[in-house]
């Protein structure tokens, strides 16, 4: 109810409606991507609140244009990462010791003020069912290309690398954050 009431918040056009879960007869005609910082996520890339367009709206206007036989998704799968630095990560561990905590005016370094917050680890994926697997790859692309405008003066994001074992498709569709979970 929370996310509907901000869609219509912002968009008091847009048509809202509960559907029965569409991955449950997935195919082959699913194209699968993600994204990952280009550099390390201790470095923020821009928000709605510095952002010179409306990537929302752009995104629901590639999305209009979505046929009836045709299916979009847009998944963030977050998982919480415990307080304790060793279960953050090696750049997290070698940051706790030797990082530069305080600028030369005193204030807290980004990557100080990051690493005392609670921390999710975030998987971004967008996933198109098309006709065929061509066209689906097409429009993912489309919609990859949008978000490119989220690029901040220290990071930016970028198509993850995935290897076929990954099977990002399955991951996907049972929305696992990894292989295992």
């Amino acid at each position: 109810d929370a996310l509907e009431s901000q869609l219509y918040a912002q968009y008091s056009d847009i048509e809202v409606q509960e559907t029965t879960d569409p991955m449950a007869n997935l195919n082959q005609d699913l194209a699968v991507t993600g994204f990952d910082f280009k550099k390390t996520s201790i470095y923020p890339i821009s928000t709605y609140k510095n952002v010179s367009e409306d990537i929302l709206k752009d995104v629901i206007a590639a999305l209009s244009k979505t046929e009836a036989d045709e299916v979009a998704f847009i998944q963030l799968a977050l998982k919480r990462v415990g307080s304790k630095f060793w279960e953050r990560g090696f750049r997290a561990a070698i940051f706790k010791f030797f990082g530069i905590k305080y600028d030369i005016e005193g204030k807290s370094t980004m990557g100080n003020v990051k690493l005392s917050e609670d921390l999710y680890r975030g998987k971004f994926r967008i996933g198109y069912i098309a006709k065929n697997k061509a066209t689906a790859q097409t429009k993912v692309n489309t919609i990859v290309s949008l978000y490119k405008g989220l690029k901040g003066e220290t990071n930016s994001l970028k198509k993850s690398r995935f290897f076929p074992w990954d099977n990002l498709e399955n991951q996907f569709i049972t929305r696992n954050f990894e292989a295992g979970d």
